[in-house]
């Protein structure tokens, strides 16, 4: 049921993804409409969505081949820790969204050891919910900025709509 990372025990299920699982269900309460899974892995949370995944050969750090002002929401699950520039990312993910539409970001939290860059080499950056925060509220000047804490997934949300 445990494994010990780092002289740490974690739950086994942290093991068998996809993290989505977790969090779906809080997700469908804020993206609604046509909208886009970036980096769904296996799993298909939405049934009016885009699928867009670097196993399907698509670079999710833009998406040029989405108009600007298109989507009612844009969800991402553990992929933003995985681009090269994550403010790039995220500021072209907000291009495509429309008038209130929803940006949701369920990310690694910071206070779980094997999600840091240098315990996991797929991993690029550590996000700091603040960080995120802040980006979403200052720098994309989104409205109705939510950040959870941590959960049993060792992960947080970040929800923000688009002015």
């Amino acid at each position: 049921m445990f494994f010990e990372y780092k002289g740490i025990s974690y739950p086994e299920y942290l093991k068998e993804g996809p993290g989505s699982r977790f969090i779906t269900e809080f997700a469908k309460e804020f993206c609604k409409g046509k909208g886009i899974n970036i980096g769904y892995g296996s799993d298909k949370v939405f049934d009016n969505c885009i699928l867009f995944d670097i196993k399907d050969g698509y670079d999710c750090n833009s998406i040029p081949y989405i108009d600007d002002m298109s989507l009612d929401f844009v969800f991402s699950s553990h992929t933003l820790e995985h681009m090269n520039d994550w403010q790039y990312s995220l500021n072209d993910w907000h291009k495509k969204l429309k008038k209130d539409g929803c940006l949701f970001l369920y990310l690694p939290h910071y206070t779980m050891e094997y999600w840091k860059p240098e315990n996991n080499k797929k991993h690029k950056h550590i996000l700091f919910p603040e960080d995120i925060k802040h980006f979403l509220s200052n720098t994309l000047e989104m409205k109705n900025v939510i950040v959870t804490g941590v959960d049993l997934y060792w992960s947080y949300c970040a929800v923000g709509f688009k002015i």
